[in-house]
């Protein structure tokens, strides 16, 4: 009788150091089943494309789902030799069934089992072996159970576009988004630079400094305050080790973990300092009073808590940045440990003062910003949190970074890259796995793309280039907005976009800044925030679809056209299109007809430099369609339809007109069959009520006080309103 293999899919495997792609150990079924005479010579091999044994061994394991007797498991050795271990038992508590030395070059070598398991896992002991092909055998002796997939509610366009920068950024400027992710130094916050951490006293007598904070003295209180009454929402990314902790004078090792040489990585009791941080920093910034006694903080410091300024916080940046060395490169079990700690307290095991859930327990806790869109590192935490914390994954959001280019990740000077578009990348489709993943497995859990940009230095190796009638920055302009039209589509909860401004001063007289210097929105600090091209795109972006969600992608009859719909929360009958050529070949597309659902006006938004409204014009409607030209730079399509009884305008019983619209310092106001005392509502996108006026025929009203913006418009008596700008 043929021996029974087993087949080994990819939601199987769990890639412990998430390094390169353990699947290859089982993705070449069809030279892959010795024992029933089939024993070809695969060609794929698990390796880490690191190759230094600082990030040796390398492991994975394979979860059946349910007990299997294996009576065999075959190896095939391509070259080199080292050490493969065998192991079952349950996570964490392995049990080593055999070790293959690994010295039968290009050939495949059975070992026989008798045991029952529902995991066997693989440990890889050096980078010189080449493991090609792993074949398990034997039977099922339970049944498995399916994860089923959850729908997800996205945020609106306003919550969804976010922006990186930093405390010292002008608000004027920082209110191109209403989401900051802000980039927060731990040593800004307790111990300060080299000189005061050398006589610092640590934990557990912290002495946390916010305003004025340890370095330079900024006041992080008023910035929140101010970019909270600005309506931006500020996520603080809280990122590196103090000095007092890696050694007063070590600046190079700020990135390095937060732990004390001989302390373990994978225990979360090793993050106790960590803890306490987040613990102290929540109850500060928070939505939630603590106990005045529980603060710890410096004599020049008054003691605030539950100020009510920050709703998520975010945990380190770039964990798994193996160019910084292993010391400072966190595998995803180390991450576990530590994001758990600084989550709960581990389960409150550090103490009820420790962890950001027990300062808030309506925080959300962001992971950090893994460089990369590596699923198996987010696979690998879920694995830790299993069995660890008994299922419960210590974060709020699994948080990814990418740049599109044509190496992938994050390039780190490999030569020669360049930028692509986000089509170009396949990003939509990459998104849509990580989306996928976490409707079945982590439901409820949002997931950010907390970075992602290009720069408008053109000899960057992700600098933009000009082509056609396209300019560097107009390039940067238009693939920024379509990567977050990218981001949105997948499923993705919110994007921020590297970054509000160049850090590279322009007083540098160097050929080139470098890569990620010049991917701002605007031009560095030195040079007064001067905004870009992609400043005005990004901005009328939000501005035209802030109250709107996601709703499908619609077929266009077209390759060479996107089309993207997205529908109004505060109006049924509002909805818009993005339509653009997703090419990088200047592709021009004359009277496209864009088809619309009961349209009774349509009009459409163009992103241009120096408005941050953009241009507007009004479209005729013929057979229920519009004719636009289509190019690579999106455009907007707003449109009123007639479906539901709050059809505005001269439409219904209950019709008004305004005009002009846009509008900048006056707006006429005309309706039908008015009540004496009625009013007119003017309302911003959030449907908060910002003026009420005494209707009369043929008014004019003044709104020339309104921030430029969309807002609406309407009879208290009827509740039905209408959009218009100001410019």
């Amino acid at each position: 009788m043929n021996a029974q293999r087993i087949t080994v899919t990819q939601d199987m495997v769990t890639n412990e150091k998430a390094y390169y792609d353990a699947f290859l150990l089982f993705d070449e079924d069809s030279v892959s089943d010795p024992l029933n005479g089939n024993a070809g010579t695969p060609i794929t091999f698990w390796q880490n494309w690191i190759l230094s044994s600082d990030f040796y061994p390398i492991s994975a394991v394979v979860d059946l789902g349910t007990q299997y007797n294996i009576t065999s498991i075959s190896l095939f050795d391509g070259s080199g030799s080292g050490d493969v271990t065998i192991q079952t038992g349950t996570p964490f508590n392995w049990n080593t069934q055999f070790t293959d030395n690994m010295n039968s070059y290009l050939s495949w070598s059975t070992h026989n089992l008798n045991i029952n398991s529902r995991y066997i896992r693989i440990v890889i002991d050096n980078p010189n072996i080449q493991l090609g092909e792993v074949v398990f055998y034997g039977s099922k002796t339970g049944t498995v159970n399916q994860a089923q997939p959850q729908n997800h509610n996205q945020p609106p366009m306003r919550d969804f576009i976010g922006i990186n920068g930093f405390h010292v950024d002008p608000i004027s400027r920082l209110s191109v988004a209403k989401h900051l992710r802000e980039y927060h130094m731990w040593v800004w916050d307790e111990g300060g630079d080299s000189a005061s951490s050398a006589t610092y006293a640590g934990y557990p007598n912290n002495q946390y400094g916010f305003s004025p904070s340890w370095v330079t003295g900024w006041d992080i209180d008023s910035f929140y305050a101010n970019a909270t009454a600005a309506g931006i929402e500020v996520v603080p990314c809280l990122l590196t080790s103090p000095l007092w902790i890696v050694g007063a004078g070590n600046m190079d090792s700020l990135e390095n973990k937060p732990i004390f040489n001989g302390e373990d990585p994978e225990n979360p009791m090793s993050y106790a300092e960590r803890a306490d941080y987040f613990y102290q920093y929540v109850a500060r910034y928070g939505q939630n009073t603590v106990p005045l006694g529980n603060l710890k903080l410096r004599s020049d410091n008054q003691p605030k808590t539950g100020l009510g300024y920050i709703n998520y916080i975010e945990d380190w940046n770039e964990q798994d940045k193996y160019w910084k060395g292993r010391k400072a490169l966190f595998q995803p079990y180390e991450y576990s440990a530590m994001l758990s700690a600084d989550y709960d307290g581990h389960k409150s095991q550090l103490g009820t003062l420790a962890g950001a859930k027990n300062a808030d327990p309506n925080i959300k806790v962001v992971m950090g910003g893994i460089a990369g869109l590596n699923l198996d590192f987010v696979k690998a935490m879920k694995f830790w949190s299993d069995h660890h914390r008994n299922g419960d994954f210590p974060a709020d959001v699994i948080n990814y970074h990418f740049y599109s280019n044509n190496i992938g990740g994050q390039v780190m000077g490999q030569s020669p890259s360049y930028p692509i578009s986000p089509e170009e990348d396949n990003l939509y489709e990459d998104l849509k796995k990580l989306v996928d993943y976490r409707d079945k497995y982590l439901p409820g859990i949002e997931i950010w793309i907390s970075e992602f940009g290009y720069d408008t230095d053109t000899l960057s190796p992700i600098g933009c280039k000009p082509y056609g009638p396209f300019s560097n920055e107009q390039v940067q302009a238009m693939w920024i907005i379509r990567t977050y039209l990218a981001c949105v589509a997948a499923g993705i909860d919110r994007t921020q976009m590297y970054m509000l401004a160049d850090v590279w001063s322009t007083s540098d007289t160097s050929a080139s800044p470098g890569m990620f210097n010049t991917s701002g929105l605007t031009s560095d600090s030195y040079t007064g925030y001067k905004p870009k091209v992609s400043y005005f795109y990004l901005y009328a972006f939000r501005e035209r679809l802030q109250n709107m969600t996601f709703d499908t992608i619609i077929s266009s009859g077209n390759p060479n056209v996107n089309v993207y719909k997205f529908k109004s929360l505060s109006n049924p009958d509002s909805v818009a299109y993005c339509v653009w050529a997703p090419t990088h070949n200047n592709t021009q597309i004359s009277n496209y007809q864009l088809q619309l659902d009961n349209p009774v006006t349509a009009k459409q938004v163009e992103l241009i430099d120096q408005d941050t409204l953009g241009i507007e014009t009004i479209l005729s409607i013929s057979n229920q369609s519009v004719e636009i030209n289509v190019n690579e730079n999106v455009k907007i399509i707003l449109v009123e339809q007639g479906i539901n009884s709050s059809v505005l305008g001269n439409n219904t019983q209950d019709s008004f007109e305004i005009y002009p619209n846009p509008c900048k310092e006056e707006l006429r106001f005309n309706a039908n069959d008015l009540n004496g005392s009625d009013r007119v509502i003017i309302k911003n996108t959030l449907g908060q009520q910002i003026k009420v006026i005494d209707v009369k025929p043929n008014m004019t009203i003044d709104v020339s006080a309104l921030s430029k913006g969309t807002y609406l418009i309407g009879l208290q008596s009827k509740q039905t309103f209408q959009e218009f700008v100001k410019h």
